[in-house]
This record gives structure tokens, sequence and C-alpha cells, in this order.
């Protein structure tokens, strides 16, 4: 629906990938296509992942994260991330992000934003980020546990999967210098490509391809099967026919 009339929208969500629900007024809907949002509107990642724009800031929200809109206007930008991942690439115009009982002001900056139950996490990628209180440069990652905070050097490994394929797919210099940044995720890109690995071993043992309860045994005679075209896997891998006949000792 339309925002009502004199409400200016700046912030869009659009599915990229899997399901993701609008609750708006108390009423959950599924997210198609590009879907204004506006102040109340709050945004539930089902599966996969949504990219949400906020004004000159580019929020992709992780599975299970929950972005909620507090104020969608182009001049006062404001989203709290209630829980989940989200990867933000913040450009000139300010935009406010709380996240936990934090708020920062995102600009020319690159960074991830951790909420969890009980704790928060920023890890700044690039520019620099500040809560009012405290500021985290590039290459520093901030994390609050209830109102204890630590500041430690990034560790790119303990970003989640989630956060290392949006690095990949971002354009923007991270961490002082993107090549940096690629050595350090290269011992990491086949965590990336197992779900593409076929493990054709498998196939060397017949049993284990389907479950126990499964299998009939045969006992001195042999079921003649209906004919049909799919191929069985057990004939094909022993080379032996549907019926061979068992002569008795």
């Amino acid at each position: 629906k339309p925002a009502p009339e004199g409400e200016a929208t700046a912030i869009t969500a659009t599915v990229k990938k899997g399901l993701s629900n609008l609750t708006r007024g108390g009423i959950a809907s599924e997210i198609t296509g590009e879907t204004r949002l506006r102040k109340g509107d709050t945004v539930s990642v089902t599966s996969g992942y949504v990219s949400a724009k906020v004004g000159g800031c580019s929020l992709t929200l992780s599975q299970g994260a929950k972005l909620e809109i507090l104020s969608a206007k182009p001049e006062d930008m404001q989203v709290r991330l209630v829980t989940g991942e989200a990867f933000c690439q913040a450009g000139d115009a300010a935009v406010t992000l709380h996240y936990g009982a934090h708020s920062t002001k995102l600009r020319s900056a690159v960074l991830v934003c951790t909420v969890r139950t009980g704790s928060e996490t920023l890890y700044v990628l690039g520019g620099s980020v500040s809560d009012g209180s405290n500021t985290f440069d590039a290459g520093k990652t901030g994390s609050y546990v209830g109102t204890e905070l630590s500041v430690q050097d990034l560790d790119l490994k303990a970003l989640s999967s989630f956060a290392l394929e949006c690095i990949l797919d971002s354009q923007e210099d991270m961490v002082c210098h993107a090549d940096e940044v690629q050595k350090l995720l290269r011992p990491l890109r086949p965590l990336f490509l197992r779900h593409a690995c076929v493990h054709h071993r498998k196939l060397d043992v017949p049993q284990r391809v389907c479950a126990r309860d499964e299998i009939e045994v045969l006992e001195h005679k042999t079921d003649l099967p209906v004919p049909d075209l799919r191929e069985l896997i057990v004939r094909r891998i022993l080379h032996i026919g549907p019926v061979e006949p068992v002569r008795s000792l």
C-alpha cells in the first residue's frame, strides 16, 4: 500500500532470495518485488536474504534477521536491527542504525552488525563508526555483552559465511586495501564450494544408497519387477540384470 498522504518514504526492501514477510499494522504479508517501507513496518527474513535501501545506505539482511523502521523521512532515516545480521554499506547521507540498546550514525562506512540474545557486535570493514561514546575504526571489532564493551582487531575468520559472501560480492575497499581482504578470504573460499561438490564415493557401496528398511531379503525366490523406464542404481553399479536364475546347491 502507498504511504499516507504527506508522508515521504526513503526506504525500500527487495527479496533477493528465499521468503520474507512485512508486518504492517499488525498484519503480516509476503514481500514481493520492491516494497516501500514506512514508520512502524517490520521486515522478517524467513529464508534467503533481503536487500534494504535506506536512503544512500544499503543493508543486506541475513536469514532470521528482523528490521524495524523507526523513521522513513529522507531527512531523518532510522532503522533498528532487532535480531540477526546485516551487512551495511553507507554512503554520504547519514542513517541511524539502532542495534540492541545502542545506536550509531552510519556515513561512508562498511560494516557487519550482528544482534544476538545478550550481545551486539560491529565488525568495521571500512571507514569508522561511532555510537556516541566509542569510535570503531576500520579493522576493529566492537562487541557489547550487556553493558560491557570489548574492542579487538578484526578477525575475518570470526565472520559468518553470509557476511563473507557479502564481502566477496561488494565492490567497496575494505580494511585498507581490497587485495588484503581477498588474501585473508582466500583460505576460506573452499567453505563456499562445499555444497557444490559431488561425492561419488557413496556409489561404491550400494547398500548405503537407500534406507535400511527399504532393503528386501530374497529367500530362495526371485521377484519379477514390473518394467520401469527408470534406472536401477544397483543394476547399474553391479552390471546384472533385474532377473538372474539361482540354482539350488
